[in-house]
C-alpha cells in the first residue's frame, strides 16, 4: 500500500473550499501516480470516525481495505443500499484518468464539504481520499430516481490494492 501525502494549506473545515483548486491538485497527484488507470476515489473526513485518530485510522484501512471498521457503524445514506449489498459497498466516484480533465475529485471535494452541510448539518472535508483500482469493483445501477449510474460501488472481496492521499 502506498502512502500519498498532499499539503494544502488552504484546505479547512471552517471554509467552504475552493473546490476547482483542491481538486486540480488532488488530480494532479493522481495523473502523476496512476496514469492511464481507471479509480474509484472515497473521501474519509476524521469527524465521521470520532473514535479514531488519524494514525488509528490509517491503520484500520490498512488492515480492513475500507474505512468501516464499525459493523454497526451506519451512514446517513445506508438506507439506500439494497440489504443484500450493505456489509460490502462504499460510495465513491469513478475517475479515469487519461488526457482528460474529468473534474472527478473537484466533485468529490465540493460533494464532501456541501453535502454534508445539507444532510448533517455541519461541513466535512476529505482528510483521506483513498483511491481503489476500479476493476475490485461492480457499481450498482438503477438505485437513484431518474439517474442509470450511481456512487455506490460494491465488492466481492475487501479491495487489496489500495492508495491514498493525505490532505494536510
Amino acid at each position: 500500500m502506498k502512502t500519498l501525502t498532499l499539503h494544502i494549506p488552504d484546505y479547512r473545515y471552517n471554509q467552504a473550499p475552493r473546490s476547482a483548486d483542491v481538486g486540480r491538485q488532488l488530480d494532479e497527484l493522481l495523473h502523476k501516480e496512476f496514469p492511464g488507470k481507471t479509480i474509484v476515489v472515497r473521501g474519509i473526513d476524521l469527524r465521521s470516525h470520532k473514535q479514531s485518530s488519524l494514525e488509528s485510522l490509517v491503520e484500520s484501512i490498512q488492515r480492513l481495505g475500507i474505512d468501516k471498521d464499525d459493523k454497526d457503524q451506519v451512514g446517513i445514506a445506508d438506507h439506500i443500499v439494497p440489504k443484500e449489498f450493505r456489509d460490502r459497498f462504499i460510495y465513491g466516484d469513478e475517475i479515469i484518468l487519461g488526457k482528460f480533465y474529468d473534474g472527478g475529485t473537484e466533485r468529490l471535494i465540493h460533494s464532501l464539504y456541501h453535502g454534508a452541510l445539507g444532510d448533517r448539518g455541519y461541513s466535512v472535508r476529505a482528510d483521506i481520499v483513498l483511491v481503489y483500482d476500479r476493476s475490485a469493483f461492480t457499481r450498482l445501477q438503477n438505485i437513484y430516481e431518474g439517474a442509470s449510474d450511481s456512487d455506490i460501488f460494491v465488492f466481492e472481496q475487501p479491495p487489496k490494492k489500495l492508495y491514498w492521499a493525505l490532505l494536510r
